[in-house]
């Protein structure tokens, strides 16, 4: 599960690790695994790995996860199956009631 050339690490000399994407800071990995993922929506994950290696492995796989076909379809279904409900607007409940009191009175005469 290689990713696209846009994504690519940067070594420091003290031994931690930058993943950038499209020259955009992605995650980072400290000399004592350390890891921090940068979300695009301003959150960040921070993670505790064994080794630097483990930690660039991990930050993979998250990314792959997060941008591959799969990930997008279950977005998609998501839309599409749990949209919130629109809350019933006052006038709607209105004439709602006005309707079913008007068909019950025409049944009584």
């Amino acid at each position: 599960m290689p990713l696209p050339d846009a994504y690519r690490w940067s070594d420091s000399a003290d031994g931690s690790s930058h993943r950038y994407w499209n020259y955009g800071f992605v995650a980072s990995v400290a000399s004592d695994g350390a890891t921090k993922i940068k979300l695009w929506d301003k959150r960040e994950i921070h993670a505790k790995a064994g080794s630097t290696a483990q930690a660039k492995r991990f930050i993979e796989r998250w990314i792959w996860a997060q941008t591959s076909p799969r990930a997008y379809e279950c977005k998609q279904w998501r839309k599409r199956h749990f949209r919130p409900h629109r809350p019933i607007s006052p006038k709607h409940e209105d004439a709602s009631y006005a309707s079913l009191y008007t068909t019950q009175a025409s049944r009584r005469s």
